[in-house]
């Protein structure tokens, strides 16, 4: 395969391992382009993580954008209204999801306050939909997990190079999903399949393999002078003692 293998250790500190190797394309696969025609875009992308703000402005810049970062959400506002008094104005606003879905809200309110103001891009872990707010040019994608086809769409929507409808997510699952267990009695023996306690048969099935030792399998003998479940004490006799 070819390919280089490097290692940097310090004592005490760790070592780091790094793998390079070219492997060719496959020539038949089910791998779509997801970028976007946005060459000459303005973003501001504000993200606090150090790992992930470099990796979407990747994302964006090899789809032809301009890209600003910041790592404080509430530098954005600010940054807008100067790059539009330099007559440079961002199309787009891009919001990590680092920050809680509510200051994302109140900073897209704060964006449309101004002149010219972008379309706002949110990534959020948050998926209840009543904690969304609907506001003119504020565009919600999903970030656990984070992918990067709808992120990509959902800027070409905010910035109008794509209509609305291609904000929905039709990209085509890669991996055929397999049956979920039922709540029959399965083919494998000693393995039995519970419904979870509150929820629907279907909606939620508890697997596990029982292990358990042979004398669990056993009738329990039954202590004496017990019968039918009475379990007052009898003398030899046979009388009841009260």
């Amino acid at each position: 395969m070819g390919g280089a293998i490097d290692v940097e250790s310090t004592v005490g500190a760790g070592s780091t391992f790094s793998v390079e190797v070219t492997l060719p394309v496959a020539a038949e696969h089910d791998i779509t382009d997801d970028s976007q025609d946005l060459a000459g875009v303005r973003i501001v992308l504000a993200d606090r993580d150090d790992t992930m703000r470099p990796l979407f402005a990747r994302y964006l810049a090899h789809c032809g954008t301009d890209v600003v970062t910041a790592d404080d959400l509430s530098s954005v506002p600010a940054l807008c209204q100067g790059a539009v008094a330099e007559n440079r104005p961002f199309a787009v606003a891009v919001l990590g999801s680092c920050w809680p879905l509510e200051r994302q809200i109140d900073v897209a309110e704060d964006l449309r306050k101004l002149s010219g103001s972008p379309g706002v891009v949110a990534l959020t872990h948050d998926r209840f939909a009543g904690r969304r707010s609907a506001i003119e040019g504020l565009r919600y994608v999903d970030a656990a997990p984070m992918r990067r086809a709808p992120f990509l769409r959902a800027v070409a929507v905010a910035t109008g190079r794509l209509g609305p409808e291609a904000d929905d997510d039709t990209t085509p699952a890669r991996h055929e999903r397999g049956k979920a267990p039922s709540a029959r009695w399965p083919r494998r023996p000693r393995e039995r399949a519970f419904r979870s306690k509150g929820r629907q048969p279907n909606e939620r099935i508890l697997r596990y393999r029982q292990v358990a030792a042979p004398h669990r399998h056993q009738p329990r003998p039954r202590a004496a002078g017990r019968r039918g479940g009475d379990y007052r004490r009898r003398p030899a006799g046979g009388a009841l003692v009260l």
